[in-house]
């Protein structure tokens, strides 16, 4: 719990969370702009010019925080750092506007709040957009201290304040009001957070190969989809190397189907240790499974295919005394195989059923010179050849 707690989003859910600025920034856009009548019924009342301006700079920094913000979003700026920055800059927006209200209004107007304070529970279940918790208990604890500092400022200068504004028009100060005010302020924290590690859990479960725990055929179909639609800006290489356990069948009929599971699991292990922390392993179907390598060169998939079939073909599988697996695998190379991720499926799938028919236990690559161009290409740049 205190690892996932800590831990940032990943995969799906970052690029998700990050696409969810876009329209947190849109609803504190429609919010502002419902409220811009406001200062018009504050000019209309004849109420204080400061009130007045306190208002309308609210309004229009909030509405040019939100431009700025979505502007970010199309330019993609900011992944790592703008969800936390957007909401910290929310939660400290509202507490200026507080310490407008109490420069122009008085310290019981700031204390009596109903709606300011009420926009600090908007910010808070707007942290859980980002997927992160670590966020939602940032902004709550900076919605705590900030709104404490203003009660503990209010009250100690009460007296000298009430004299000068008039403390009877927004009531009185209750400590425990105010105390109960913190509280609740940090129980919406805490709920936002606890929703978001459950919605991640959630969102993993459905993404994840039970038994393996590699992600399923879902998740890679679509950052496969995802991949493929970068490349009219981005053409960098990707590969994708599907696997098959050859004889899987006979291997069960012999040593059973428990044997079998384990053997899938050792394999799963083998790949994982075999590919790049940045590659995706997915099981692509029963004793299938899939790599998908984003800017990998063809010397690094051919070095690491490599290393997998040989690694299999000496690893002995737990449980089962002497046993062991071998695969083979297929090759497709994008874009050149096609910038579908149809075609790549297509192509790798066809280059693994020929691996099979060629005798298994091998990788098939896009073309008969593959390993050969590798060599070409280490020579040329004065390395030694590949083994």
């Amino acid at each position: 719990m205190w690892d996932q707690f800590w831990s940032p989003p990943s995969g799906d859910l970052g690029r998700a969370a990050y696409a969810s600025e876009r329209f947190a920034a849109r609803i504190r856009l429609l919010v502002l702009c419902l409220l811009a009548f406001i200062p018009i019924m504050q000019h209309l009342n004849g109420d204080a010019v400061g009130e007045i301006l306190v208002g309308t700079f609210c309004l229009t920094f909030g509405i040019v925080h939100s431009l700025v913000q979505i502007a970010a979003t199309r330019q993609a700026i900011g992944r790592r750092w703008l969800g936390l920055a957007s909401s910290l800059g929310d939660v400290t927006f509202i507490s200026v506007a507080l310490v407008g209200i109490l420069m122009t209004s008085g310290p019981a107007a700031v204390v009596n709040n109903k709606v300011l304070f009420a926009a600090y529970f908007l910010v808070i279940a707007c942290t859980s957009l980002r997927y992160d918790p670590r966020i939602c208990a940032a902004v709550g604890l900076l919605a705590i201290a900030q709104y404490g500092g203003l009660v503990v400022f209010a009250a100690t200068r009460w007296d000298q304040m009430a004299l000068l504004y008039g403390a009877n028009e927004h009531g009185a100060l209750k400590v425990s009001a105010q105390i109960g005010r913190l509280v609740v302020l940090a129980a919406a924290a805490g709920i936002a957070a606890a929703t978001v590690v459950r919605m991640r859990r959630l969102a993993l479960l459905s993404t994840r190969d039970s038994m393996t725990g590699l992600v399923n055929r879902r998740f890679l179909d679509e950052r496969l989809q995802e991949v493929c639609g970068h490349w009219e800006r981005d053409p960098l290489p990707v590969a994708l190397v599907l696997v098959d356990v050859d004889g899987f069948k006979e291997f069960n009929d012999r040593y059973g189907h428990p044997a079998g599971d384990v053997a899938l699991r050792s394999l799963s292990i083998v790949l994982k240790e075999c590919f790049r922390a940045s590659d995706t392993v997915a099981r692509f179907g029963g004793e299938e499974f899939a790599v998908l390598m984003e800017g990998a060169t063809r010397e690094t998939v051919h070095r690491r295919c490599e290393e997998l079939r040989a690694r299999l073909a000496e690893t002995p599988i737990p449980t089962v005394h002497g046993a062991r697996i071998t695969i083979s695998a297929g090759v497709a190379m994008g874009p050149d195989d096609g910038e579908r991720p149809m075609d790549l499926v297509a192509a790798a799938d066809r280059r693994l059923y020929d691996a099979k028919s060629s005798g298994r236990n091998r990788v098939h690559y896009p073309s008969k010179d593959w390993v050969r161009d590798i060599r070409i290409e280490r020579d040329d740049y004065g390395m030694s050849p590949a083994t």
